[in-house]
């Protein structure tokens, strides 16, 4: 329908009417309906751009919305060709709309988003390519069908979201879309979509293996798998539906036993809790630099776990107890500096750990964090002042401790033991307590050990059956030494107390087979204890080659100083065999 008016009447023109094709003032063109309807064979209608007597597209308005009616008609189809080569910056499609017909939106060169209606249902062959500006598209649950090239060279689109009712899609679809990022609602590539659908490997989310859950405050969403059934890699996207995920939930993929790589998106802020538990499969791992915490267990018993990445600008501060735990196949552990505190048991029983590299910024080594691994060798930063029980114990690989100059103050209770291969260690002067067992059975330990002067315990065991060690350097501020302290030290020649030891527990000396020569000092309360009721309780037993005590005051004041029962039997015994000699001393 064409209208023509004289000026006089413009008031009385109504501009909203769809079926007008132009108007015409004073003999003049001044408008031409940008769309023109042609009948569907159902009766419904299809769209496309007018053109005018020449051939050439009419103008449509930069933000088209298109018209859902025509003669009170619904609109159903984008023709093919409809609107291709336009300059439209927006289209809005209405609802009602069920096709989009091939190259309809094809090299829209100025077009940034479409807003596409729940009724869709197919997305034609290259019904977008090359609209290179397009970045904001959401394709809805009832399209089932995006046939081939129908996305080609979008090259600023950067996510796209296919829902599980697409059952179809042709090949090449994704080609040149070089920032896309694809979110498919279903586990795995249906057998319907072509096997080069995605042919430049753009990265692909199958979201149909995670369910996501929004967040304390509802601005985030945390994930986990569907079913403990998800098989081979996974990448986890950093958003869903607009909100980021935040949160690996705990339990998450806990159980996963076919789960062999994960990808962790820069998103995530905290792995909780069992998050990866028993993924016996898993091999490799990378925590972003934006995760502060690994919970409790997050990675115990992922025996094949080959590989953790943590990214050197990480923000990560906390690493849960046996966060690691049973990681047998681990073999390197890089912990950034930004990490401040681990968990008990964090590293235990890696069995494969041959190296780690600890955060220069950790106040404390925790118990039994690193037992049962196969490290070499250690280095512990100057940040460390606790050093906790069973920290190293059944390390038989390790060889060398290098304790930086710092402030370590505690070597905790079986710290080193049954570390049979460790040769050197150093004890920082800051050292204030060696507790028991602290190097038992470190067979090996041929370095001279120095006791700093701040300790004033040497534990029961702390040195038990370290066969090699040359000498002690016993503190002037000691005044305990405990039950076996020193017993099966084999190369051990001579041993000075200093004057502020008080007590020496039986057996402290005991099977020091070389030691010739021993100084003691009458400020010695207790030599032995009074609990001794074996022989082999004294305190020098099993010290054949003990030749000479020189004992700094009189033959009177040592008589007097108490003395275990057995203790006092084997000093007797080796005296009066002519053995063990005295040489008293004034100090």
């Amino acid at each position: 329908m064409s209208l023509k008016f004289d000026s006089k009447d413009i008031w009385a023109i109504n501009f909203n009417r769809t079926d007008l094709t132009e108007l015409v003032l004073d003999g003049v063109i001044v408008w031409q309906n940008p769309f023109t309807f042609t009948k569907n064979s159902d009766s419904t209608y299809a769209v496309k751009r007018t053109t005018d007597a020449s051939g050439d597209y009419v103008a449509a308005p930069s933000n088209c919305a298109i018209p859902a009616k025509f003669n009170n008609i619904q609109v159903t189809a984008i023709s093919a060709n409809g609107f291709k080569d336009g300059g439209t910056l927006q289209v809005i499609i209405p609802e009602g709309v069920t096709t989009i017909g091939f190259a309809a939106f094809e090299n829209c060169y100025n077009l940034t988003s479409v807003d596409l209606p729940d009724s869709l249902s197919t997305i034609g062959g290259r019904a977008f390519a090359d609209c290179t500006k397009l970045n904001d598209i959401e394709i809805h649950d009832n399209v089932t069908s995006v046939d081939s090239f129908a996305f080609q060279n979008c090259s600023s689109l950067a996510r796209l979201i296919i829902p599980s009712s697409v059952t179809s899609i042709g090949k090449q679809v994704f080609e040149g879309c070089a920032k896309l990022e694809i979110h498919c609602e279903v586990a795995s590539k249906p057998e319907e979509w072509s096997d080069a659908w995605n042919p430049d490997n753009r990265p692909v989310y199958w979201l149909g293996n995670f369910t996501f859950s929004i967040t304390y405050g509802k601005t985030t969403y945390e994930v986990a798998a569907k079913s403990t059934d998800i098989t081979g890699s996974f990448t986890i996207p950093s958003e869903y539906k607009t909100k980021a995920v935040t949160l690996i939930a705990k339990d998450g993929f806990k159980g996963c036993t076919q789960l062999e790589n994960i990808v962790l998106p820069e998103s995530i802020t905290s792995i909780k809790s069992y998050a990866f538990s028993e993924c016996s499969s898993l091999k490799s791992c990378n925590i972003p630099a934006s995760v502060t915490s690994i919970n409790l267990q997050a990675f115990k018993n992922c025996h094949a776990l080959e590989s953790v990445s943590i990214s050197e600008d990480s923000q990560l501060t906390e690493i849960g107890q046996e966060a690691f735990r049973y990681c047998d196949s681990l073999s390197f552990m890089c912990i950034p500096d930004s990490v401040t505190s681990m968990g008990t048991h964090v590293f235990c029983d890696c069995t494969a750990l041959t190296s780690v590299q600890l955060s220069d910024n950790l106040e404390s080594l925790p118990t039994v964090a690193f037992a049962n691994t196969g490290l070499t060798s250690i280095t512990i930063p100057r940040s460390v002042k606790f050093i906790g029980s069973q920290c190293f114990l059944n390390c038989h690989s390790l060889t060398s401790v290098d304790i930086r100059d710092q402030e370590l103050e505690e070597i905790g209770q079986d710290a080193f033991n049954y570390c049979e291969k460790l040769t050197t260690i150093n004890i920082p002067s800051s050292v204030k307590a060696i507790g028991p067992s602290a190097f038992s059975n470190c067979w090996e330990l041929s370095s001279d050990i120095t006791i700093p002067d701040e300790v004033t315990t040497i534990g029961s065991n702390a040195f038990f059956h370290c066969k090699s060690i040359p000498s002690v350097t016993i503190g002037n501020q000691v005044n305990h030494i405990g039950y076996q302290a020193f017993c099966g030290c084999e190369t051990l020649t001579s041993v000075e107390i200093p004057a502020n030891v008080e007590q020496i527990d039986h057996s402290a000396f005991r099977d020091c087979s070389s030691l010739e020569t021993v100084t003691l000092t009458k400020n010695l309360q207790y030599l032995g204890e009074e609990a001794e009721t074996d022989t082999v309780q004294a305190v020098f037993y099993g010290c054949d080659n003990l030749t000479e005590i020189i004992f700094y005051g009189t033959p009177e004041e040592f008589a007097d100083i108490p003395k275990g029962p057995c203790t006092e039997q084997w000093l007797l015994d080796r005296r009066s065999s002519g053995k063990l000699s005295f040489t008293y001393k004034s100090i």
